[in-house]
């Protein structure tokens, strides 16, 4: 018979996979995939939870309380980070959501609506992210030792409107994010941080997809002026991922020492080991946000420099 109980529920899963197995390969997709597995485990039990099940690119976990979700949660994207450095050629992102509520325990698979809500806050996570529900706050044995962020309402598919909060876990010194709220740019003490939504992947990979079968079922000049569009999408994409997001993954780690600023009145872009890495104009970000973000990063820069002797 199914078992009730109440349990911390954790799922954790890769960004940008489909497009690194296009890119790098099946065997290089299965390593990858048995890394981050062998990784999220080894967090897992290490705070006493349960791994219910894989995923493809993902996992799913239970925990007895709270603190052990969150502890687990932040250790995970600590962990992931330290292979990233460790690792510059073979990334790996990943979108956290977290909540607590009443499951339902069936043999060795857990059900019920505290569930859905986890896996569909692992969705919505951009890569590098921790996503939890009001009710890992309130459970919290001590939220005052927790960093959450009110990102207020989000749509949740299949679930409705949910009031999202976000659990930080880096030491932030600024924030900088878009106004569609798909792309995040984290600034610490030592690196710079970028965060792509799921969504705009899929997004991406749907337009282009799309565009692809279009060419396919023309000809002549139609097919032509098709397969220019889908360069130009491959191109904007380069353009606004760019070369960092491409070559080395989404939501990863560039020390501040390899990246430079260049603020302009209607453009902020970034460069990382001199090339030109994002590039946001005053329709995608707050002119506000975007001099703030940059003084504290000039800030940091100098600092760095200095620290270095200015090499």
């Amino acid at each position: 018979m199914p078992e009730q109980d109440q349990q911390a529920v954790l799922f954790s899963d890769i960004r940008d996979f489909t497009s690194f197995t296009a890119r790098r390969g099946d065997q290089e997709a299965y390593r990858i995939v048995q890394t981050f597995v062998n990784l999220v485990e080894e967090q897992v039990r290490s705070q006493r939870g349960k791994v219910v099940k894989t995923y493809g690119d993902g996992v799913m976990n239970t925990f007895p309380n709270v603190e052990s979700g969150l502890k687990a949660a932040i250790s995970m994207q600590r962990a992931l980070q330290d292979y990233n450095e460790a690792n510059p050629k073979s990334t790996i992102a990943a979108g956290i959501g977290l909540n607590w509520g009443e499951i339902i325990r069936d043999q060795d698979d857990v059900f019920g609506h505290s569930v859905n809500m986890a896996a569909r806050l692992a969705d919505s996570a951009k890569g590098g992210q921790i996503l939890v529900t009001p009710a890992i706050r309130s459970k919290s044995e001590s939220p005052e030792d927790y960093e959450f962020v009110d990102l207020d309402y989000r749509e949740l598919k299949g679930i409705g409107r949910k009031k999202v909060l976000e659990l930080h876990w880096r030491d932030e010194v600024s924030r900088l994010k878009t106004k569609n709220n798909e792309l995040n740019l984290i600034l610490t003490e030592d690196n710079l941080s970028i965060e792509l939504s799921k969504e705009l992947q899929n997004e991406i990979k749907s337009v282009t997809e799309g565009i692809r079968r279009e060419a396919k079922s023309e000809s002549g000049f139609t097919k032509f002026i098709l397969e220019k569009v889908e360069t130009y999408v491959d191109r904007y994409l380069s353009r606004i991922l760019g070369w960092a997001l491409a070559k080395k993954g989404i939501g990863l780690e560039h020390p501040i020492k390899e990246t430079r600023l260049e603020l302009k009145e209607d453009s902020l872009s970034f460069y990382i080991r001199g090339n030109e890495a994002l590039t946001l104009t005053e329709e995608e970000v707050e002119v506000s946000s975007a001099k703030k973000f940059a003084k504290k990063f000039r800030k940091l820069k100098s600092s760095c420099s200095t620290n270095t002797g200015g090499h």
